[in-house]
């Protein structure tokens, strides 16, 4: 997809996981309709634009609106025993526009051993700020994050949707501008997330 489809939210690369008939994580879905969501101030909800959703922010902004946003399919494979794709969303952001490969997400569901990770890779040249984020309703956060590239901490903030129940934002922030990073969120039934 794109970021100019019909009752578009800023969400290139989202995901939402469910187990058991209940969502652990991933995109929150809508807001209440407002005339602000009808208008040019569309993108000022956090549960419109990207913050509200399950990808990262890169350079300190949220992704760009517009079908030049896209996420481009590099590598899939689906079988019996696991699914995997890698996609290319580097148009998606200011930073990465023009710049193939800067920003990789790669997903892999493993049916044998119930887990599934998401990875985001980012390679640049001039040093900028990056953070990679899961969205969830769980008080604590269900995947275990790991991350390389430079010091980091994990952060949690509330995504308000006035109306609505409020997921939860948490991310990988990266404590300095970095110009590579890696990062990693592992889920598996039964166990409950932790920094590492």
């Amino acid at each position: 997809g794109d970021n100019a489809e019909l009752h578009n939210h800023n969400d290139v690369g989202s995901w939402t996981l469910y187990l058991d008939g209940e969502e652990v994580a991933g995109d929150p879905g809508g807001e209440i309709y407002t005339a602000r969501t009808f208008s040019k101030d569309r993108y000022v909800s956090d549960v419109l634009n990207s913050f509200g959703h399950p990808v990262p922010r890169v350079g300190g902004e949220l992704q760009l609106v517009g079908a030049e946003s896209a996420a481009e399919i590099v590598r899939k494979e689906f079988t019996d025993a696991r699914d995997a794709f890698v996609i290319d969303l580097s148009s998606a952001y200011p930073a990465t526009r023009g710049k193939k490969g800067a920003l990789v997400r790669a997903a892999v569901f493993d049916r044998e051993n119930e887990s599934v990770m998401i990875a985001d890779r980012l390679r640049v040249e001039n040093p900028i700020a990056f953070e990679s984020a899961v969205i969830s309703y769980n008080a604590t956060c269900p995947f275990v994050p790991k991350a390389t590239g430079g010091a980091w901490h994990l952060e949690e903030k509330t995504v308000e949707n006035p109306g609505r129940r409020s997921p939860h934002r948490f991310a990988v922030v990266f404590d300095e501008p970095v110009t590579q990073a890696d990062v990693t969120w592992n889920f598996k039934a039964g166990e409950k997330g932790e920094q590492k």
